[in-house]
């Protein structure tokens, strides 16, 4: 389907994006107006790209839909779906795989390794969240020591509202090999940095972070 000038699009058979013939979106799909996405029940698959990138102008509704992504690399901005408008998630299922391999060095800043951030509004309902796996294994190249941000949903704006309701977290998981002396910011499923999370009936179950902390270089 061909977003443009649309304000609401229905999906008529899975999508994946293709760096050679979707390379308009390289950096996501970006949402500046009013967009409604009616999956229909098929699936998007990220491909080891972001997918949405909602302004401040911007309100995007996701509905009926299955979104996966496999991400593989050193990036640090790897963030699957970033909000600084309004979004909403409703009946939406959500699972990625993610192998980082981002290297510590005296140049490198704090890391953050988050697949939906949140600086405004989201809403989450009657969503699932499941078999999702972000393995992170460094390799150091310095003694500095670096404060790493990970996990599913990070809400961040200062202002920012995030709600969550009739949703389900399982069976997903985290695992990392740091150095010892890093600050380490585990929130596998929401990390509520700044702002006002609320979460309604929300089962969370078969969920867990594997640490395994690496000796000094």
């Amino acid at each position: 389907n061909n977003l443009t000038g649309k304000s609401e699009v229905t999906l008529e058979s899975d999508y994946t994006y293709s760096a050679d013939t979707d390379s308009a979106y390289a950096n996501g799909i970006a949402v500046d107006r009013e967009l409604t996405i009616d999956g229909n029940g098929h699936k998007i698959t990220g491909n080891n790209n972001k997918l949405f990138a909602i302004s401040n102008t911007g309100s995007l509704i996701l509905k009926n839909l299955v979104i996966t992504s496999t991400y593989a690399g050193e990036t640090q901005d790897d963030t699957l779906i970033s909000n600084s408008g309004n979004l909403t998630f409703d009946n939406v299922s959500f699972t990625v795989e993610r192998a980082l391999t981002k290297s510590s060095s005296s140049s490198c800043v704090d890391l953050y390794y988050n697949t939906i951030v949140n600086n405004a509004n989201m809403i989450i309902k009657n969503s699932a969240f499941k078999d999702s796996s972000i393995k992170h294994e460094t390799a150091f190249t310095s003694s500095s020591t670096k404060t790493y941000y990970y996990g599913l949903i990070y809400n961040n704006g200062a202002s920012s509202n995030l709600e969550i309701e009739n949703t389900k977290f399982d069976n997903n998981q985290l695992s990392s090999s740091l150095k010892i002396g890093s600050t380490i910011s585990f929130a596998l499923l929401v990390h509520n940095e700044k702002g006002t999370a609320k979460l309604n009936n929300v089962l969370i179950s078969n969920n867990y972070v594997n640490y395994n902390p690496q000796a000094n270089p």
